[in-house]
């Protein structure tokens, strides 16, 4: 038998699902229809259905074969989910971000350009001229 990852190991506890045997529908044309509850903490969630012949075989026969025809279908579930965990977790480990310090923000220059020099001064000071400047350590303008 394959080696099975120690996720898949049986064990009880894991989440509230449930499956139950609900019904049995009678025999019709040599198979009886046994109908699987899914339940999620007693509430339902799906049904799954396996027909099995009847073919002179006891209820408890028929029943285990049940059991064993919908433990199949679980299997191929959980293989199948197993097949999309793998593919995406390639995915996930082929496109990891390249791990980079976030880019520092721009500084600003406040100086304005010389087109807006205006020789205009209002109550002695020139309204271009900002007095951070000197904050920053950028030359005073002309």
């Amino acid at each position: 038998m394959a080696d099975v990852d120690d996720r898949l190991v049986p064990r009880d506890g894991l989440n509230s699902y449930n499956v139950v045997l609900a019904r049995m529908d009678l025999p019709t044309r040599g198979s009886a229809t046994f109908t699987f509850a899914v339940t999620s903490a007693l509430l339902p969630v799906t049904e799954l259905h396996v027909e099995i012949p009847t073919a002179g075989q006891s209820l408890d026969r028929m029943t285990v074969e049940a059991h064993d025809a919908l433990i199949d279908i679980l299997r191929q579930l959980v293989f199948r989910a197993e097949s999309a965990r793998r593919h995406h977790e390639r995915n996930a480990n082929r496109f990891q971000p390249a791990a980079t310090t976030p880019p520092e923000p721009p500084q600003e220059d406040v100086r304005l350009h010389p087109s807006f020099a205006t020789g205009l001064r209002i109550n002695g000071i020139d309204p271009g001229f900002d007095p951070g400047f000197e904050r920053i350590g950028l030359p005073e303008p002309d």
